[in-house]
């Protein structure tokens, strides 16, 4: 596949993440007025996550996706164009149960250009990858010519084990059978420090008498 210059750059909507594996981003495709053909997109995605030592999550995926554009407007699969919402999502949801762990997610993208490209033909279609959306996607590479235009990714190693929700959630756990102390020392084991682990046992433990 060639590399040249051709008018397509990509443009950040949002682009944020969180301390628990948590993160969004959504991007458009900037293309020039008279530019016509077919933006195509290959992504890998991984995500993993455990306790530090043992790994209780791993995934990884590969897919290709395609717009297309006209007169560098950009058309989703229905033919609407797309001028006022995101043409892509990368998204991996924050959620409570990474609360207490550690790990990393990743996105990396390679981004070619065609001038023609069959969807039917390539054996692209709506849902052949769920981690596409509604967009026209394929697990397969494309046959057709492709330029390649540039490449773009993200990626954070995140660790929500020294937070304070999982400092209250172990104090609440353990309160029925062990006291603050040795709640204030498990804490301790876990990382905390020790201005940390006693100000979350004096706030969160049930047996502490609190003014």
């Amino acid at each position: 596949m060639e590399q040249q210059t051709i008018g397509v750059t990509v443009v950040d909507l949002v682009d944020e993440s969180d301390d628990c594996g948590g993160f969004t981003r959504t991007f458009q495709w900037a293309c020039d007025r008279n530019l016509s053909g077919y933006v195509i997109q290959e992504v890998w995605r991984s995500e993993a996550y455990g306790d530090g030592v043992n790994q209780e999550y791993a995934h990884e995926d590969h897919y290709w996706e395609v717009w297309e554009v006209r007169d560098g407007v950009v058309y989703d699969p229905q033919g609407g164009a797309l001028d006022q919402v995101p043409h892509d999502a990368w998204l991996n949801p924050s959620n409570s149960s990474r609360i207490g762990k550690t790990g990393s997610w990743s996105f990396v993208a390679n981004v070619f250009w065609s001038d023609s490209f069959d969807p039917t033909s390539e054996g692209f279609a709506v849902g052949n990858a769920p981690a596409a959306g509604n967009l026209l996607s394929s697990k397969v590479a494309p046959s057709c010519h492709m330029t390649g235009l540039f490449a773009h990714q993200r990626g954070k190693t995140w660790d929500a084990r020294l937070t304070e929700q999982f400092a209250r959630n172990r104090i609440l756990f353990l309160a029925s059978d062990f006291g603050p102390k040795d709640a204030f020392e498990e804490l301790q084991e876990y990382g905390f420090s020790e201005e940390d682990a006693r100000e979350y046992v004096r706030k969160y433990h049930p047996k502490v008498k609190r003014k």
